[in-house]
């Protein structure tokens, strides 16, 4: 029994047993319910299954589809399978100020296996797109064809399933800081997207718009008083409430406020950084099963890597506590995640050709899994370019049942 629990063959032999096509319909002989499996046995087993088995076998019959198609089942699938089923999306194109499409990849972070990432079809002929996030294994995505007629994609690749909303972003193209964010509420199958813009960095204010995925419109444009220039870097979502680093101080380069926004009540908050996180290069990440600050600092002899949990007391403040400090290790400076132990990066190399056939441009994009305890570095991808092209965005990403 603890086999067939631990084993997905065990699904293809149900299926097998569940169905079999006859001209497009079920065989009169083979029985349509296994009376010796009850329900209970059932779902211990399609719950630990991966989520494409579990579409397939939504089809076997009546029983199954209800079972499988429940919101808790969905809820309990994504659980089972939220650490050891992940992949990295990586979006690649030219440098940043070349606003133009950008190219997928994919790779499975435990074995390096590279899978294809193709856009839906529907927007296949549009020139641009950008990844705004990724949360319960849905993406969404920022399309536009020559910077006119932008809309936002939230999709859903393996039930391959979509759903547009309107582009507010692109109504303040001119605002010096214009960001999304995208996640799902605490314990629900229901998302919100976030527009935060700025029209200025030296403003107070900074204005927002909510897209509530019930209502399929966008709702609240309001203001929110600010300490910070703006907001940046990657965001990470947590428990419903989105993470930014608040950006300060010359060049807006000062990680000067942990910026949070609860997604359920719609509320703003800013905790202060102290000064003694404050490294050289810094991002939020995941880590056992929470938002971390990274800190990162090199010289001539050491690089070392430090990871802060912060912990918000009484609504009004965070306490930080150094969870550890690792030293001889370097750390790219483009976004990096755990996954699991291992700290999963992307190393950007570029080299200037010199005008002849056989020097040009390149590029290598290397992504990698670094393992703390023995200190090595392994490679998942390596990928060459004959061109000076960028990574744009990271995500991490795999299959689930979540509705768009």
């Amino acid at each position: 029994m603890a086999q067939l629990l631990q084993s997905s063959d065990s699904i293809y032999k149900l299926h097998r047993l569940y169905k079999k096509h006859h001209n497009g319909r079920f065989s009169a002989s083979v029985p349509r319910q296994l009376p010796h499996l009850g329900d209970d046995l059932l779902w211990l087993i399609f719950v630990r299954t991966d989520p494409k088995t579990a579409v397939t076998c939504r089809t076997l019959c009546k029983r199954l589809s209800f079972l499988l198609k429940s919101d808790l089942f969905v809820k309990e699938n994504y659980k089972e399978n939220e650490i050891i089923r992940k992949s990295v999306m990586v979006g690649v194109g030219p440098p940043p100020n070349d606003d133009v499409s950008q190219w997928f990849m994919q790779a499975d972070v435990n074995g390096g296996r590279q899978d294809l990432f193709r856009v839906p079809q529907e927007i296949n002929n549009y020139e641009r797109y950008t990844v705004v996030g990724s949360d319960k294994r849905i993406v969404c995505m920022r399309y536009s064809m020559g910077g006119a007629n932008s809309a936002l994609l939230i999709w859903n690749p393996l039930m391959r399933t979509h759903r547009y909303a309107t582009d507010e972003a692109g109504k303040y193209q001119h605002c010096d800081m214009n960001v999304y964010a995208f996640g799902f509420l605490k314990d629900s199958l229901h998302y919100r997207i976030l527009n935060v813009f700025k029209f200025t960095f030296i403003n107070t204010t900074m204005c927002w718009n909510l897209y509530d995925s019930v209502k399929k419109d966008w709702e609240y444009h309001e203001v929110f008083h600010t300490t910070v220039k703006k907001i940046g870097g990657p965001y990470v979502v947590d428990e419903g409430t989105v993470h930014w680093i608040g950006w300060d101080g010359f060049m807006v380069r000062e990680p000067h406020r942990i910026v949070m926004f609860c997604l359920l009540k719609r509320r703003f908050s800013e905790f202060l950084v102290p000064d003694r996180v404050h490294s050289q290069y810094h991002s939020l990440i995941r880590f056992n099963g929470g938002v971390r600050f990274m800190g990162h600092r090199t010289n001539s002899f050491t690089q070392t890597v430090a990871i802060w949990r912060y912990t918000i007391i009484d609504g009004d403040h965070l306490t930080w506590d150094k969870k550890f400090v690792v030293g001889g290790m370097e750390i790219p400076y483009s976004p990096s995640f755990f996954v699991g132990k291992d700290l999963v990066s992307i190393i950007e190399v570029r080299q200037n050709g010199k005008g002849s056939s056989n020097d040009d441009d390149r590029t290598d994009i290397v992504i990698s899994k670094l393992k703390f305890l023995p200190r090595r570095r392994e490679h998942l991808i390596h990928q060459s370019w004959q061109d000076h092209v960028h990574v744009k965005t990271v995500t991490l990403y795999t299959s689930s049942l979540f509705k768009v």
